[in-house]
């Protein structure tokens, strides 16, 4: 009996010995979340000062084990990168979740009344959200880009890869090499907008496309193309043949060595009343009498590809 008594009493004694035992201890910690109010400098949310009550003395004071959690809700959107000053100490950079501390937050990454949270590092000399971003979903991360490509090699022949219209369209070629079959869509330095069209659906934590990159070539060694998008987003209940906004463009200059591949970009794409899920149709054209666009009357264009970014 008395031998039982004792074998009842080892869990007691292994749970004191758990909250007296330092190692232990440690493990248990709660972590401190300091809460404070943020202020925006500029009416922006990109230079960020927290005032936390009792202060900050300095930098360290967030060094605890586990690191100190401090949280602020965002009164202002970001549109660049963001730094942050806790009672008026260094202002330090903000970082993603993601990217091992260096990877910077972008425009739109801070929305207002959100509830932002980091911790301190002090290997990076910077801050780290641990709370999500305002660009995305819960549990997602940034779309994968979209790809289109041009035309198609079918049976020798060139074939669209996008949709054509009934006149001004560039020719769907087939271009065989010694080793690389490739579909290219041909823009004769012609009078007009020779253009192709496509779509497609806004992905989940896209307000729509941020950028469009573009490849091409041209057996040319000199001048410049100038390349233009106009896109448009499509909604439940709206009509399925709106007017294009505005086109945007892009100059770029060909290669030194005829035939080369060149890279082309619209880095900053400017889509309006767009939204997840809504239908993004767009029109990619050239214009040879745009001011800008200098390649010779002898010399035709070939689209490659085109990639849309989030």
């Amino acid at each position: 009996m008395g031998m039982k008594m004792n074998l009842r009493l080892i869990p007691c004694l292994l749970i004191l010995w758990a909250m007296t035992s330092p190692a232990l201890a440690q493990k248990a910690r709660v972590q401190r979340t300091v809460w404070s109010d943020a202020t925006q400098t500029a009416g922006t949310g990109d230079a960020i000062t927290l005032a936390p009550s009792p202060a900050l003395a300095a930098l360290t004071d967030l060094d605890t084990v586990p690191p100190t959690l401090t949280c602020f809700v965002a009164e202002a959107v970001n549109t660049t990168t963001v730094t942050v000053a806790i009672s008026g100490l260094t202002a330090k950079p903000l970082y993603k979740m993601n990217g091992a501390i260096t990877t910077a937050l972008a425009a739109n990454d801070l929305r207002v009344g959100q509830t932002v949270c980091f911790v301190r590092y002090v290997t990076g000399d910077a801050f780290q959200m641990t709370t999500q971003l305002g660009n995305a979903t819960a549990g997602a991360s940034t779309p994968p880009p979209i790809y289109f490509r041009a035309a198609k090699c079918v049976n020798g022949s060139g074939g669209p890869g996008m949709n054509l219209p009934l006149t001004l369209a560039p020719a769907p070629d087939c271009i065989p090499g010694t080793n690389i079959l490739s579909g290219e869509l041909t823009f004769p330095d012609l009078d007009g907008e020779y253009s192709v069209q496509d779509s497609f659906k806004v992905p989940t934590g896209s307000s729509g496309p941020t950028a469009v990159n573009i490849k091409w070539r041209s057996a040319g060694n000199s001048g410049s193309v100038v390349w233009q998008i106009a896109g448009i987003c499509i909604a439940d209940d709206e009509t399925m043949d709106p007017a294009f906004a505005t086109a945007q463009a892009t100059t770029d200059a060909i290669k030194a060595t005829p035939n080369e591949v060149n890279d082309a970009q619209i880095p900053s794409l400017t889509v309006t009343s767009c939204a997840a899920g809504e239908i993004y149709f767009f029109r990619f054209f050239r214009d040879r009498n745009h001011a800008s666009d200098s390649i010779t009357s002898t010399t035709t264009v070939k689209l490659l590809s085109l990639e849309f970014v989030f």
